[in-house]
């Protein structure tokens, strides 16, 4: 066999491919409606304003999540300016520290080898490759958790390498902890409830009350409650009104089942048990082969470490815990998915270490290599069929015998397993580099927000009625001008009322909600179509004349 690579090289590897992953989706896409630009739009009103307590949107307060992840946005476009690839690189940096952070866990528990693979398999997971670049919370809060399965996982697997074991062990305590209060400021309540909840499982479970003996505990959760404190502290003093809406909205709305706040994603219980598939694609063909191995590996392999053990439950554990709140998205599952790409890596290690394979083992790795085996072989076909000679149909026979059972490591999956990681990073990569041109049409709002200040109409000179969140966000963030939304049709009347050169953006679906003698005194001056949102612009009939 060949020797094992150098610590130091595998590291540099990972650095340079979790490098190559974000800087494939700084520059390859313009930020997305809605979630993006909503979220960039925040973090430049914080950073126009100043006020790091209280996140607006169209200058009206948006208390759906603490400001830590709007700060760091606003952080980015003070310090690098006004673009898309600044808005979006907070959540670059959180993807790098991810896909480090994976390979640091998967390292302590498999070797260099394996945290290679885990930032392989990390990146090419759906739902990692979808989101965590993106200009959106979820990343920041990623990070978070994986930093406290990080110490949580240190507490289980303590490093003959480190100074001391308690000195590892408070370390660790203290970091679990200081994540749990991050993932607070990140997203509010969900955050420590999706980092605890799955270790308190685990916990009582496996029967490691042991751990939790330490006072560093005592320690930790003192310093969480005060990063959990702060916030709602720091906007009870500015504003009690506020706190009172966040507790209502975001808290008891959010979490508690049956209760959905205005924008909520109103999806059933059963929601996340048909739509995780497509946060953990190709990589959910391994699951049977996974659960084969952590229940059946051999005494010594790392299938048997009480680690591996924890870090495989915590995907399914907060998949369940996720089903709770009132509101579901599939990108609630991001923070879950680096447990998913580890346990895969530790398992295609194990597999380059051991000559025997189960059956289902075998079968795993063939479904998972068969489509790019075959890719590969199209154009070896197509040479052949000019040449006039017939080769093995698609050397799918090669591909057979090197994952044969019992298969020695080197020529069987030992080859195959880093070769189909390193395939499906590649395929990621390019995916980021190919999103702006498969874009949707309703995704990239710009051509309104521009034409509008090409038309004069943003400032004072607009007002909105019944707008989405989408368009508050576009409009601002593109032309720099804050404009007043109204919901009320009286209201409507009223302001016109008192500026009749004002301009009117809606939704056309909203037509139906102005009242007859207003709509008889406004016509249309520009339309613009995004997919299935559509909206137009109004103004007097006189205004002009």
């Amino acid at each position: 066999m060949n020797p094992a690579p150098h610590p130091r090289r595998l590291l540099l590897v990972a650095v340079l491919c979790a490098l190559a992953f974000a800087a494939s989706t700084l520059f390859s896409r313009a930020l997305k409606a809605p979630d993006e630009v909503r979220v960039a739009e925040i973090g430049r009103e914080m950073a126009v304003t100043g006020d790091w307590v209280t996140p607006r949107l169209d200058g009206d307060p948006f208390l759906e999540q603490p400001p830590l992840a709007y700060a760091a946005v606003a952080l980015a476009r003070r310090t690098f300016g006004s673009s898309d690839a600044v808005a979006r690189l907070p959540s670059c940096l959180a993807a790098i520290a991810a896909l480090l952070l994976a390979f640091g866990i998967a390292r302590r528990l498999g070797g260099g080898e394996a945290g290679l693979l885990a930032v392989l398999v990390l990146a090419s997971l759906t739902g990692f490759q979808r989101y965590a670049t993106a200009c959106l919370v979820d990343g920041p809060l990623m990070l978070a958790i994986t930093l406290g399965q990080a110490a949580w996982l240190a507490l289980l697997e303590p490093s003959p390498r480190e100074g001391g074991a308690a000195r590892s062990h408070a370390g660790a305590v203290l970091l679990l902890h200081v994540a749990a209060g991050l993932a607070f400021l990140v997203k509010g309540a969900v955050g420590p409830a999706l980092l605890y909840g799955p270790l308190l499982v685990d916990l009582n479970w496996h029967r490691r009350w042991s751990l939790m003996r330490s006072g560093w505990h005592l320690a930790g959760l003192a310093f969480a409650l005060a990063l959990v404190a702060a916030w709602p502290l720091a906007l009870a003093g500015s504003a009690p009104h506020l706190l009172a809406q966040y507790w209502n909205e975001s808290v008891l709305g959010r979490l508690l089942p049956g209760h959905f706040p205005e924008g909520g994603h109103h999806n059933p219980v059963t929601f996340y048990f048909v739509s995780f598939p497509g946060m953990v694609a190709p990589w959910l063909l391994a699951a049977p082969a996974l659960v084969v191995w952590l229940r059946r590996a051999p005494p010594g392999d790392v299938a048997r470490r009480p680690g591996t053990r924890a870090l495989a439950s915590l995907f399914p554990v907060g998949l369940l815990l996720l089903t709770i709140p009132s509101t579901r998205r599939s990108l609630y599952l991001l923070p879950l998915v680096p447990s998913v790409a580890v346990t895969c890596a530790l398992w295609l290690a194990s597999t380059r270490r051991r000559a025997a394979r189960s059956r289902i083992e075998t079968l795993t790795l063939l479904l998972l290599a068969a489509p790019f085996a075959l890719l590969a072989e199209l154009p070896a076909r197509a040479l052949g069929a000019l040449r006039g000679t017939r080769p093995d149909p698609f050397g799918v026979r090669p591909l057979l015998a090197s994952l044969r059972r019992g298969a020695p490591a080197a020529a069987g999956a030992g080859g195959t397993a880093p070769r189909l990681a390193w395939t499906l990073f590649a395929v990621a990569i390019a995916a980021n580099l190919l999103a702006g041109r498969i874009a949707e049409a309703e995704d990239d709002m710009t051509p309104m927000a521009t034409g509008l200040a090409r038309l004069g109409a943003v400032g004072d000179g607009l007002l909105g009625f019944r707008l989405d969140e989408r368009t508050r966000a576009i409009v601002p963030l593109r032309t720099g001008e804050l404009f007043e939304n109204v919901r009320d049709p009286a209201a409507l009347a009223a302001r016109l009322a008192a500026h009749p050169d004002a301009r009117v953006l809606h939704v056309t679906q909203n037509r139906d909600h102005f009242p007859a003698e207003l709509l008889s005194q406004l016509r249309p001056v520009a339309r613009w179509n995004f997919g299935r949102h559509e909206y137009e612009l109004l103004e007097r009939v006189d205004a002009s004349d």
